[in-house]
């Protein structure tokens, strides 16, 4: 325990540096840290000026950002409040998943949500926020699970999809049956009522500044390939995967929920962002579907899905490592 704890810190404490501590500097390549940076310095001290004419839809993170820019006019502190948030969250979420098979690699990709901040921050604290909401539901605290959930879409809109993810999630978990015809069904329910949602979707964002995000449309046609397979691998060995821990439960049925993002990204490709609530879903349950799938002597099936997992593990470093580290700015030479 005492080793853990000092990794802990150690892990908390270089975050905290390569996050805090790094020049904003457009000329590197940082263009939305930048942004988040100026944003902060510029805010008003009218917070009602602020809210009504200035911030969007994102109240949660506008309302306490303009409460940290009162005390203080140093953005490496708002930094350090959101990284701590954003690492806490991420570690308790890790603490509730088995970790036994690869977990390294797994905590490696999960915690790597940390350094998407340093492109978009908001979608990094939501995201964090809303793992936890997985948690309080594996804990069948389904309120304390939706208050997170609001928090999280008050950071960042997209986790606005999470309530009717939830509200499947809820139906099917307490119906006295629970055949994967019945979660299909739910799904492709939510994909229906989403679709007849677009209009007024489109509504509300025409006039803001969010409406730039409607002239384009496409499909993540990878990511929802993915889930699929997961999807299909997972509930092969259901009751496998859920005995590992009491979260994966949870897990295994909101995964497929993603597919409601279809309609969205037909309508606006930025929905894609939907979709990055998911991954880390994904990932923290392949130590599980690993575990649920070995035996000996060893099995086709177990090689399949040794070879998808860690396939797919090694395309999220990949991607890590050519996507992420570049905006580490001046710090990126360190780590290539």
């Amino acid at each position: 325990m005492r080793l853990d704890s000092i990794a802990f810190v150690l892990a908390f404490g270089v975050s905290a540096f390569f996050i805090c501590f790094r020049i904003n500097d457009p000329a590197l390549g940082v263009y939305d840290a930048n942004y988040y940076q100026e944003y902060f310095e510029a805010i008003p001290s009218d917070f009602f000026h602020y809210m009504n004419d200035i911030t969007t839809f994102e109240v949660g993170y506008s309302a306490v950002t303009w409460a940290v820019r009162r005390f203080t006019e140093q953005y490496w502190i708002m930094s350090l409040i959101w990284n701590s948030l954003i690492f806490f969250c991420l570690a308790r979420f890790l603490s509730y998943i088995n970790l036994k098979h690869c977990g390294f690699f797994v905590v490696l990709l999960v915690e790597a949500t940390l350094f998407d901040q340093l492109v978009t921050l908001r979608m990094a604290i939501s995201i964090a926020i809303a793992l936890n909401a997985f948690v309080e539901m594996s804990r069948n605290r389904w309120v304390a699970a939706f208050l997170l959930l609001c928090i999280a879409a008050s950071m960042q809109i997209s986790a606005l999809l999470l309530l009717p993810a939830y509200i499947i999630a809820y139906i099917y978990l307490h119906s006295t049956k629970q055949p994967l015809f019945w979660l299909a069904l739910l799904v492709f329910g939510g994909i229906a009522v989403t679709s007849f949602s677009l209009a007024l979707i489109y509504r509300i964002v025409s006039g803001t500044a969010k409406a730039t995000y409607f002239t384009e449309s496409s499909l993540s046609l990878g990511v929802y390939f993915t889930m699929l397979v997961f999807s299909a691998l997972l509930f092969r060995r259901q009751n496998r995967v859920a005995s590992c821990a009491p979260i994966n439960a949870i897990l295994m049925v909101i995964i497929p929920t993603c597919f409601l993002c279809i309609p969205l990204q037909l309508l606006a490709s930025a929905f894609y962002r939907c979709l990055l609530f998911y991954i880390p879903l994904a990932i923290a349950l392949i130590p599980s579907l690993l575990k649920s799938y070995k035996s000996v002597p060893l099995t086709v099936s177990y090689a399949a899905t040794a070879a998808i997992c860690y396939g797919y593990l090694l395309v999220r470093i990949v991607n890590f490592i050519t996507s992420q580290i570049p905006y580490f700015g001046i710090y990126q030479n360190w780590l290539i």
